[in-house]
């Protein structure tokens, strides 16, 4: 076991000890055997071990294949949903800044980096892009809705304190219009969000 022979169950006690000629027989055998295990069991072991670990290696970049994402380049987070009516992915992102190898912190349309840092394998990349030169608002709340002829129109209270009335498709995420529509006890309508 561990490269030595067993020990045997044997009660030393009472028995004498070894002459010096017995011990140094035990120890220049003791030496051989750890020059045959350094010499030709070890280099065997860290071998195979290095073999293994590139057939790993190679299965896992087969298997996945990561993006190389830059900063500055457009994302989404992949999710979980806690119920159809949320996004699945969230986003548009930017990345604003590469942390580590693989990590980045990401920032919002109006440019306010996010809390936390994700890796490479929580992020979809976007092909096209999205358009992160337009100005973006973020939404405080919901005040009211009413129809026009152009379909529902909802009243915003931005986070800078203004109010203005904006129809659906002009909401990054219909996330904040579905939970509306949840507060008042109805569903949102087929042309409303």
């Amino acid at each position: 076991m561990f490269g030595r022979d067993p020990n045997a169950f044997t009660d030393n006690r009472h028995s004498e000890p070894l002459d010096e000629e017995a011990s140094s027989a035990q120890v220049a055998d003791l030496k051989e055997r750890a020059l045959q295990m350094s010499s030709g069991l070890f280099p065997m072991i860290a071998q195979r071990t290095a073999g293994t670990t590139a057939k790993q290696q190679q299965q896992f970049q087969e298997a996945n294949k990561l993006a190389q994402l830059t900063p500055g380049a457009a994302v989404m987070i992949r999710g979980k949903r806690n119920h159809k009516l949320e996004e699945k992915h969230p986003g548009p992102y930017q990345i604003a800044v590469e942390v580590n190898p693989g990590t980045f912190k990401l920032k919002d349309l109006t440019g306010e980096q996010l809390a936390r840092n994700y890796v490479t394998s929580q992020l979809i990349p976007l092909s096209d892009g999205a358009n992160f030169d337009d100005v973006h608002q973020e939404v405080l709340a919901i005040k009211g809705h009413r129809n026009t002829r152009g379909g529902i129109r909802y009243r915003v209270l931005w986070k800078d304190g203004d109010e203005s009335w904006i129809p659906a498709s002009s909401f990054n995420s219909l996330e904040i219009v579905h939970e509306y529509w949840d507060k008042l006890g109805t569903t949102a309508p087929a042309d409303g969000g």
